[in-house]
């Protein structure tokens, strides 16, 4: 069985693809994004630490980033309405079925770029708190 991690990540994933239907949404790690498969949204999980709880769970905190690849004259523009879909879906308040979790937003950048069009990078990363067993990261309690 997957872990409860990878899980929430396909309960995320197919929210983002079922909002942002004109969207690639993809998982992290890619291959180098071509212009025709752009505008693009790479989630990527970062890095997770894992806390102690009483009884029979441990407490994981999950770092998540969305990054949102544009390119054009109006790529800033494009890139901030594709942020605002992805967060309105990943912060949905409907439980799905499947684990449990809690989402807060942490912090953006933004990266520009002026060759032949304007690039642009535009990554939220976000915490994930969820419960699991200590001793089997499939179940939560």
């Amino acid at each position: 069985m997957p872990s409860l991690r990878e899980r929430i990540l396909a309960v995320l994933q197919l929210r983002l693809a079922t909002a942002l239907p004109a969207v690639d949404v993809q998982r992290a790690p890619l291959s180098p994004a071509r212009r025709e498969s752009l505008p693009l949204l790479v989630v990527e999980p970062q890095s997770e630490t894992v806390e102690p709880r009483s009884g029979e769970q441990v407490e994981r905190h999950l770092q998540l980033s969305l990054t949102v690849l544009t390119r054009g004259d109006a790529a800033a523009l494009q890139a901030d309405q594709i942020q605002v879909a992805a967060h309105q879906a990943l912060m949905v308040n409907a439980t799905p079925p499947g684990p449990a979790f809690l989402i807060r937003e942490l912090d953006c950048d933004w990266d520009a770029e002026e060759a032949d069009l304007v690039a642009l990078r535009l990554t939220t990363r976000y915490l994930i708190i969820y419960h699991s067993h200590p001793q089997d990261m499939s179940r939560e309690e």
